[in-house]
């Protein structure tokens, strides 16, 4: 997959180029992310959103989910879904921030306003140079 497009910065357009790359081997899909700009001192954040039959239950590296949460610097990311015992597992050839949120949205209904959860999204951050690389796995078991 390729998308020639522009960032936008104070008005101003620099053009960029961004490249995606997917194979799927057995359970793992491995991905690599070229990004092709004239643009430094921002971020590029790839973003994963899934569904869980019970999102308040699954772990986070071993540890309870949150609703929100950030981890800084890690090159792996471990998710365990109790529901479908199933571990999803993403590796990265360098370190990343990572923003975790719930997905809910705003309804209304015969009884009144409610909240439905969606999903949760992973975001994971690196730091854009003029010619990114962002390479990774995604490991299903």
């Amino acid at each position: 997959l390729q998308r020639k497009g522009g960032i936008y910065e104070a008005g101003q357009k620099s053009d960029a180029v961004l490249s995606k790359h997917f194979s799927i081997k057995g359970e793992h899909i491995d991905f690599k992310i070229t990004l092709e700009s004239h643009k430094e001192k921002l971020f590029y954040l790839m973003e994963h959103n899934f569904h869980f039959a019970n999102s308040d239950a699954i772990l986070i590296d071993q540890n309870p989910f949150e609703d929100m949460q950030t981890i800084s610097s890690q090159e792996s990311l471990e998710i365990f879904d109790p529901y479908t015992q199933k571990r999803l597992r993403f590796t990265f050839d360098q370190p990343v921030d990572i923003y975790i949120c719930k997905l809910d949205t705003l309804s209304q209904s015969e009884s009144g306003v409610e909240l439905t959860n969606q999903g949760v999204s992973f975001g994971f951050k690196i730091p854009l140079q003029k010619e990114m690389v962002f390479e990774g796995t995604l490991t299903i078991k």
